[in-house]
C-alpha cells in the first residue's frame, strides 16, 4: 500500500506530489515553485490525466457518487462551500464499497477556504471528479492565524485520484502582490 499526498497551495504556482509507505515518510517527489500559473496548470492537468488512468483501472461498477451539491455546496463563487466539501468527503471516505466518487459539478464555481481532508478511508480509494471550478479565497487575509502554505491538503489517504476537466483557481495575483520575489506580469 502507498500513501498518496497531494497538496495544492494558495499561490497557484506550487504543487507537491510525493509518495511513501504506511509510516508516512515521504519518498520520491517534485516541487514546482516558479514558472507562473501556466506551468502549474499543465502539471495539475498532467497529474489529473495520469491519476484518471489509474482510477479507471481500479474502478468497480456500481461505485457510489457523492455530489458536493447534495451536501450543501452552492457553487456561486461567493459562498464558502468548504463545509459541504467536508461532508461529501466524509461520506466518500466512509463508504465501504468499491471506489467512491466525490463529484464537483460542471458549470459552477465552488469557493473553498483552507481545508484539510483526512483518512484513512474505508475503501480501496476515493476519486475526486472535478468538472467545475474550485476557487481559492480572493484575499490572503483568509489565512490570518492559520498555516499560510496550505489551501487544500489530504492526509493519510490511500488510493486518491483527482480527475476531470475542471480547474483549480488559486487566485495567485493577491499573493504575488505581497511577494518581494518574482512577480509574473511585472517588470
Amino acid at each position: 500500500m502507498q500513501m498518496v499526498w497531494v497538496e495544492l497551495t494558495h499561490t497557484a504556482c506550487a504543487v507537491q506530489w510525493a509518495s511513501g509507505g504506511l509510516e508516512g515518510g515521504l519518498g520520491v517527489g517534485w516541487v514546482v515553485t516558479k514558472g507562473g500559473i501556466f506551468y502549474c496548470s499543465v502539471i495539475i492537468r498532467f497529474t489529473i490525466i495520469v491519476s484518471s488512468i489509474f482510477a479507471a483501472l481500479n474502478a468497480v461498477n456500481g461505485d457510489e457518487v457523492f455530489n458536493v451539491e447534495d451536501h450543501g455546496a452552492v457553487g456561486d463563487g461567493i459562498t464558502d462551500d468548504s463545509p459541504a466539501f467536508l461532508k461529501a468527503w466524509n461520506q466518500s471516505c466512509g463508504a465501504n464499497t468499491g471506489v467512491p466518487i466525490m463529484y464537483v459539478p460542471q458549470g459552477k464555481s465552488f469557493l473553498l477556504n483552507p481545508i484539510s481532508f483526512y483518512g484513512p478511508c474505508n475503501n480501496k480509494g476515493v476519486i475526486i471528479q472535478v468538472m467545475g471550478e474550485i476557487l481559492a479565497p480572493s484575499t490572503p487575509k483568509t489565512w490570518d492565524g492559520i498555516d499560510p502554505t496550505l489551501w487544500i491538503s489530504f492526509s493519510n489517504v490511500y488510493g486518491l485520484s483527482i480527475r476531470g476537466s475542471g480547474t483549480f483557481n488559486g487566485r495567485g495575483s493577491g499573493w504575488w502582490n505581497q511577494s518581494c520575489r518574482y512577480h509574473p506580469g511585472k517588470a
